[in-house]
C-alpha cells in the first residue's frame, strides 16, 4: 500500500524486479495500468519484503503467489 502500486501490479511483481539493497521494485509496462515501466520505492516496507525474500522457495518467480481471481482477493482483503 505504501509503494503506490496497484494490487494487480503487486500480484505480478517478479523477484527479478525487486532490489532490496536499493529499496525499489520495478512495475513492468505489461503489468500495470499506465503501460509504462515504473520504479517504486519500497524502503518503507523493505523489512516485509526481506521476510518474503527469506521465505522464498527455489523456483519462485513472483513475489506474491496468488493464483486466484482478483475478485477473490478483494473479498479476502475486505474480511481483514
Amino acid at each position: 500500500m505504501v509503494t503506490g502500486m496497484r494490487r494487480g501490479a503487486m500480484l505480478r511483481l517478479r523477484w527479478d524486479d525487486v532490489d532490496l539493497a536499493a529499496g525499489t521494485a520495478l512495475s513492468r509496462a505489461e503489468d500495470n495500468k499506465g503501460k509504462r515501466d515504473q520504479r517504486h520505492t519500497i524502503d518503507a516496507v523493505a523489512h516485509l519484503l526481506g521476510e518474503l525474500h527469506r521465505l522464498r522457495r527455489p523456483g519462485d518467480v513472483r513475489v506474491f503467489g496468488w493464483n486466484r481471481s482478483t475478485r477473490t482477493l478483494n473479498r479476502e482483503l475486505a474480511r481483514v
